[in-house]
């Protein structure tokens, strides 16, 4: 379930193991309409037309399965994203999601769905830095790109009224690498229960705070 973006944008886990397999036959919606001029329909669907179907689908590796997939366009030259982790989302939360998708004027905010567990369920939630792994089981990524300035504040805008409707229905959990200068409580939201041990490093190694950014690892 899930609009995507085209910003060639991917919510990977970090250092979670490189565990795709080398070669994989690839077949995505999108390229298949463009490519056989079918109309695509849903599997279960049924239709009076016969559709005629391509079956030579090619073999792709890693690299450019990945860039089958994200596209290898240029990103826009502003951006604006946020995080969820969730364990799951109830119905409510779904019906929310879903009319705060199709009810924009224009499709300004897109979502990505990114699938949590298998192996990155393989280490604790302390075991690294990185938290996010059996309590959760998706990202939900908000994403919207736009080439003009004058676009930003409306923009912004909308997408903190997209991500404050959700506020009920998730735990509050965000992703680093998708930092969000808006984020409540930004230390626990990517961190979690690691923050004080993180913290503790970060004394350590960097008691003159020499590696910063507004929100890396806080020293108090």
């Amino acid at each position: 379930m899930g609009a995507y973006g085209g910003s060639g944008h991917h919510g990977l886990a970090q250092d979670q193991p490189d565990r795709q397999p080398q070669r994989f036959a690839t077949m995505h919606r999108s390229k298949y309409r463009a490519a056989s001029g079918a109309r695509y329909r849903p599997p279960g669907t049924r239709s009076d037309r016969t559709v005629e179907r391509r079956e030579d689908s090619t073999n792709h590796d890693v690299w450019e399965a990945y860039k089958f997939f994200a596209g290898t366009g240029s990103d826009p030259r502003y951006q604006k994203e946020k995080s969820d982790f969730v364990p799951s989302l109830s119905p409510a939360a779904v019906t929310t999601l879903l009319a705060a998708l199709v009810g924009q004027s224009s499709s300004q905010i897109a979502l990505i769905f990114n699938a949590y567990g298998g192996a990155i369920d393989g280490l604790g939630e302390a075991d690294t830095a990185f938290p996010h792994r059996r309590s959760i089981s998706f990202m939900i990524h908000y994403y919207s790109g736009w080439d003009s300035a004058g676009a930003t504040k409306q923009r912004v805008r909308a997408m903190a009224a997209f991500y404050a409707g959700m506020r009920p229905y998730a735990p509050g959990k965000a992703y680093i690498n998708y930092c969000d200068s808006e984020l409540q409580n930004w230390p626990t939201a990517y961190w979690g229960p690691n923050l004080a041990r993180l913290m503790a490093v970060k004394r350590t190694l960097d008691p003159g705070n020499v590696f910063r950014f507004p929100q890396s690892i806080p020293l108090v």
